[in-house]
């Protein structure tokens, strides 16, 4: 049967051009079988110096426990990952010890051990496989896949993924974020207001679209250059944030241009309107950008979520037009009639 491993092992390890973690996986799965086949997990322990030979010449870490929970082989890599030493990591120890230490040596606080350890315990006392991506406390991600045996023990990979998870991640941000600013991007805030109409649909909350434009930007960029106007951008966006509750999404749908998708929920009468001058206030106050001051001023239109997402957008652009045509540095909110509503320039 240990001449059946090594040849799997083998096989793995001369196919050069692979990807490690493809025939890792296969590999793994044909040692459970291995294991299942032969019943080897619970006739031939006195064999684990041979397996841990083959196991510590593996990339990725690899443990086995068996019905018991205690340990038959952990490799190298499985302890180098944790920085568990030898004498913790030993056939025989516990499952749980292994798991206390594993948790202490990433750095995990003294007060959750226990709670994380038992969550553990109970996913593999399910004796069902499963995959999995622990975050550890210095932020490294670890792959853990785990395969029952029938015989009741266990045999779980453990493999370090944090480059492909990061970079993931940051394909991920970047599919929904404004690279210049850091609020969500078009892409993405169409996509909510979407979804908030059909919840608008359905009765579920009440929400108003604000659409901001920039008023005297151009002058910006002509007078002082790309990297200020850059730099007022950013500017504008750290205001917007902090003018807007958590529950409120701000995004920079390009150029000079901003929305606000703003939860009305629970709210009182008005409360749109006082947004929207709040954001006013904000964007009008004085701009530093390296020695000299500068001003810029946002005009916004405002519509309430109704039925179809292109009327909704439709709305809001009308009363930007209506507050940009009465000269800048209020709001109008979209009515009937179009006339809208005007704060007067000084809010």
């Amino acid at each position: 049967m240990l001449k059946h491993v090594f040849a799997t092992c083998g096989r793995a390890f001369s196919r050069a051009g692979r990807r490690v973690c493809v025939w890792f996986r296969v590999s793994v799965r044909k040692l459970a079988r291995a294991f299942t086949r032969f019943g080897w997990a619970r006739q031939h322990e006195n064999d684990s110096d041979l397996l841990q030979a083959a196991a510590d010449n593996m990339p990725v870490g690899l443990v086995m426990f068996n019905a018991s929970k205690e340990l038959i082989v952990a490799n190298a890599t499985f302890r180098d990952l944790y920085a568990i030493p030898p004498e913790t990591a030993y056939k025989g120890a516990h499952f749980r010890d292994v798991l206390e230490r594993r948790f202490r040596e990433s750095g995990t606080d003294a007060c959750a051990i226990a709670e994380r350890v038992q969550a553990v315990v109970d996913l593999v006392d399910r004796q069902q496989p499963h995959t999995r991506i622990d975050v550890l406390e210095d932020g490294r991600r670890i792959s853990v896949a785990h395969r029952p045996l029938p015989c009741g023990g266990w045999v779980g990979t453990h493999q370090d993924v944090t480059e492909r998870e990061v970079a993931r991640e940051q394909l991920q941000y970047m599919a929904s974020h404004d690279t210049l600013t850091g609020l969500r991007n078009r892409a993405y805030f169409w996509s909510e207001l979407k979804a908030t109409i059909e919840r608008e649909n359905r009765g579920i909350g009440e929400y108003a679209l604000h659409m901001v434009d920039l008023d005297l930007f151009k002058q910006v960029n002509d007078t002082l250059g790309h990297p200020a106007g850059d730099a007022v951008l950013q500017e504008v966006a750290e205001r917007l944030k902090e003018s807007v509750r958590t529950v409120d999404i701000v995004a920079r749908l390009g150029g000079d241009e901003f929305a606000v998708l703003q939860s009305c929920q629970a709210m009182a009468e008005g409360d749109a309107e006082r947004l929207a001058a709040r954001i006013i206030e904000a964007i009008s106050r004085d701009i530093d950008i390296r020695s000299a001051t500068t001003r810029v001023g946002a005009s916004v239109g405002i519509a309430f979520i109704e039925s179809c997402d292109r009327e909704t957008i439709r709305r809001a652009d009308t009363a930007l037009y209506h507050a940009k045509a009465s000269g800048g540095n209020c709001f109008r909110i979209y009515d009937s009639d179009t006339t809208g509503h005007a704060m007067p320039k000084s809010a």
